[in-house]
């Protein structure tokens, strides 16, 4: 399906795009996106919602990530940087050069900016750049039925959160 993107991309048959790229593997998604001109990659990113664009770039190693960021406008970019997990984007910002990254954050909504910036203050490979910021705290008063029901109602935001614990905690938390 990769060599019909060109295509479909000229055609701005979006559609189909989606369902292209939603055929392949990750590997072929991957490979796909390596064997594109900086100009079709943006054509591309620009051509598809943020939270799938954000997928793809999730989907690549952390070098082709880099590279896609690196390759496209900062408002594009940060478009899709906010649509990843903070400490996802954290890391990925962390590897461009400073003009580029200071591009990016300008466009990015406030407080992701500041979090996205907060972590990227530590190198990936430490505590503070592997750890979550994210966690889940329920009042020991809720039943497990309203709990389930507040994740069920909030899987998008928490999302990226990659949540392993829940927290029960009383009224001083």
């Amino acid at each position: 399906p990769w060599l019909e993107l060109p295509a479909l991309l000229d055609e701005s048959r979006h559609a189909e795009l989606h369902a292209a790229i939603r055929s392949m593997t990750p590997v072929d998604r991957a490979r796909t996106l390596s064997r594109l001109s900086a100009p079709r990659i943006h054509q591309l990113l620009e051509s598809i919602e943020p939270t799938f664009a954000a997928g793809l770039v999730e989907a690549v190693p952390d070098s082709q990530a880099f590279r896609l960021l690196a390759e496209i406008p900062a408002p594009t970019a940060a478009n899709i940087v906010q649509h990843l997990p903070e400490e996802r984007g954290a890391d990925l910002l962390q590897r461009l050069d400073e003009r580029s990254a200071a591009e990016i954050y300008q466009h990015l909504p406030e407080t992701f900016a500041r979090q996205t910036r907060t972590l990227a203050a530590y190198p990936p490979d430490t505590a503070g750049g592997l750890m979550s910021p994210h966690f889940l705290a329920y009042r020991g008063s809720l039943l497990v039925r309203e709990v389930i029901d507040d994740m069920r109602d909030n899987n998008e935001r928490y999302r990226g959160f990659a949540i392993q614990y829940l927290y029960v905690v009383d009224d001083r938390n």
